[in-house]
């Protein structure tokens, strides 16, 4: 059974920047059914037509985000996620126990979607052989889908993602695991670059202290990168560039409030950047030795 490990970053709404990593995995091969998938003559979303940058029109079913606002209609399962309890166990082969001990979340992914069910990822041969078996396939919607996995806080997000690579992966598989059959999707194989962007900045200490006014008008000590070496500040805005559309279809109510990919991917640097240096530092803090909080 081939699938694809998929990962997004997921901002708090706090103003310090915060968040969490979240994996899932898609089997290739679902069995969709009409009672997971939107009814093809009532099919909403929007024409993908526009998708690689994530803008299109808002007549698609809404979802309450962590402000509290109700969905308008019903968002499906993904019918070809694979089980939350399956996926743990499989991802403890890439990811320490640690990593992997959180209690499973959900999260909303806008997805390509024809004919009610999301597109999975075929190769030319195999969409050769659907196109001739199923005829015209008919238009092609973005549509959002509920997915569930599992959610790494910033540090286990930095220490999951800074060793993850295809020879990982090949070295962590047992000959009988499913693993075998796994790819890394090129949203996760992003953050894996972002993350060990990351640890180039901590290496140089290419960061500084600072104050950030929080929600309640307080301000709160921080670690924030500073992108003053100019090989860094291009590789930051490369990296920028190479974003994958994915990476920014996590729970939206409409598509136009995606983030940016600069926003996006600054965001993530600057919590991992944060929440490694306070978590390095407290054990050296609890001996008396240094402070792990700027302030």
């Amino acid at each position: 059974m081939p699938f694809t490990i998929h990962a997004a970053w997921l901002p708090s709404e706090s103003k310090v920047p915060n968040g969490q990593l979240f994996l899932w995995a898609e089997n290739h091969t679902p069995n969709p059914t009409e009672e997971n998938g939107y009814d093809s003559v009532s099919r909403t979303g929007s024409p993908t037509a526009e998708a690689n940058g994530i803008a299109s029109r808002t007549d698609s079913p809404t979802y309450a985000g962590q402000n509290g606002r109700s969905r308008a209609a019903k968002v499906p399962s993904h019918p070809g996620q694979l089980a939350v309890g399956q996926f743990r166990q499989m991802i403890r082969q890439l990811a320490t126990a640690e990593e992997t001990d959180s209690t499973p979340s959900n999260a909303l992914v806008w997805l390509p979607t024809q004919n009610g069910n999301p597109l999975t990822r075929l190769g030319s041969f195999q969409k050769g052989v659907s196109s001739l078996a199923n005829g015209d396939p008919g238009p092609t919607f973005l549509s959002p889908w509920q997915v569930t996995g599992l959610t790494l806080e910033p540090f286990h997000a930095l220490t999951f993602l800074s060793r993850l690579n295809n020879q990982s992966l090949i070295e962590a598989t047992e000959p009988s695991s499913p693993l075998r059959h796994a790819r890394l999707g090129n949203d996760l194989r992003f953050w894996s670059h972002a993350a060990k962007t990351v640890l180039e900045i901590l290496a140089g200490q290419h960061l500084l202290p600072g104050l950030l006014a929080d929600s309640s008008g307080r301000f709160q000590a921080l670690w924030q990168p500073q992108l003053l070496d100019g090989i860094l500040r291009r590789r930051v805005e490369a990296l920028i560039e190479a974003m994958p559309p994915i990476c920014r279809a996590y729970n939206l109510e409409s598509l136009e409030l995606a983030y940016s990919p600069s926003q996006l991917t600054e965001h993530f640097i600057a919590a991992l950047v944060d929440q490694a240096v306070r978590n390095w530092a407290a054990p050296v803090h609890s001996a008396g030795q240094f402070a792990p909080s700027p302030a």
